[in-house]
């Protein structure tokens, strides 16, 4: 029974299967007797092309100095006479300490590989000596020149003027100033004028011509005419005339040429460190060791002044104190050199062996004070 009931159900379902198959085509002609046409409209979606316009120099990517933190001025790094390699990135102001004595004439000026725009300033506690922006034109490093009015510290301020970044050096030091001649000395005349004598009147004699008579012959009356062939004799009456004579006295004094104005001596030294990387015993670019400590010291080996190596491995140094003797660097204890004073000493080099180079160089490192 249960088969028989299977059967039926399946003839039914195949039964009407093939009625809907068959009525299909004709259920198809009827609906759609055209073909549809179908219209496709495509979807531009357009993107507007930026302009692209100058680009400013980046103002990243630009590493700190061996000198920060030096951004205020109770961080400034102590500085001397001669060449301070630093770096300037964004936000960043470099501030330097110099002890100045009275009357030097000082200058300070900042120079850049890339030109590098920067605003230098010179304070003497809160008050603004000098600045500069831009030395020229075309040169945007500052470049400033003073008389230092009194003994004591001294701090150079150095930002940027730009949106740039990059390196730059401050270089420090004296110039001789313009010798002054002293005032010609002309010779002065000192005029006495003896008194001018007033005119004197020489009085004429009242008395007339006093007649001299012949001793024989008549003789008129008095105040009488006298007569015709009469000798008469009449003396007379010298005119005095005064002569003024001024007489003046001149004095002369020599004082001797003029004396141009002392200037002090000026001893330059310049160093050079290199690290012998081929053993050749010569210098070579690329081999300069650079932010090397080097001092400027007296014959006792009292400290006058310090320098940092540039990138070049060069130190230099320009000072008047009549007691520098020598300069040192103290990570080579052993090693000094003796200069001459008054004289441009360009000719002290300090060669380090591959060999014998340390593990690390004691440099200036970041943050470092002595």
């Amino acid at each position: 029974m249960k088969t028989n009931r299977s059967f039926q159900a399946i003839a039914l379902f195949g039964f009407i299967l093939i009625s809907i198959l068959a009525a299909a085509p004709l259920l198809a002609q009827e609906a759609n007797p055209t073909p549809p046409v179908i219209h496709l409209t495509p979807t531009v979606t357009l993107t507007a092309t930026p302009t692209i316009g100058p680009t400013a120099t980046p103002t990243g990517g630009v590493q700190p100095d061996a000198f920060e933190p030096n951004d205020t001025p109770e961080t400034a790094t102590p500085v001397s006479w001669g060449l301070v390699p630093a770096t300037l990135h964004q936000g960043d102001v470099d501030y330097y300490a110099l002890y100045l004595k009275a009357g030097q004439y000082v200058s300070l000026h900042t120079r850049s590989p890339q030109n590098l725009d920067t605003y230098l300033q010179v304070w003497q506690g809160a008050q603004l000596l000098a600045e500069n922006d831009d030395r020229t034109p075309a040169d945007l490093g500052g470049a400033v020149l003073f008389t230092v009015p009194a003994d004591g510290w001294y701090t150079a301020r150095v930002s940027l003027g730009g949106i740039a970044v990059g390196s730059y050096e401050l270089h420090l030091g004296l110039v001789d100033p313009t010798a002054t001649p002293s005032p010609t000395v002309t010779a002065t005349t000192t005029t006495t004028p003896s008194p001018t004598p007033s005119p004197t009147t020489t009085p004429m004699p009242t008395t007339l011509p006093t007649a001299v008579y012949p001793a024989t012959g008549p003789r008129p009356n008095p105040g009488g005419t006298l007569p015709i062939g009469t000798a008469v004799t009449i003396t007379p009456t010298p005119t005095l005339t005064a002569t003024a004579v001024l007489s003046t006295a001149i004095l002369l004094r020599l004082l001797g040429p003029a004396q141009p104005a002392a200037t002090p001596q000026v001893t330059t030294a310049r160093v050079l460190i290199y690290y012998d990387a081929n053993n050749n015993r010569q210098p070579e670019p690329g081999e300069g060791v650079a932010n090397v400590s080097v001092l400027a010291v007296d014959g006792q080996g009292q400290r006058l002044a310090r320098s940092f190596t540039s990138p070049q491995g060069e130190a230099t140094f320009a000072l008047t104190d009549a007691l520098f003797e020598r300069v040192v660097t103290p990570f080579v204890s052993a090693w000094s050199a003796r200069i001459r004073p008054g004289l441009v000493n360009e000719d002290i080099i300090l060669g380090l062996p591959a060999v014998r180079l340390p593990v690390f160089l004691p440099v200036e490192g970041v943050g470092s004070r002595e």
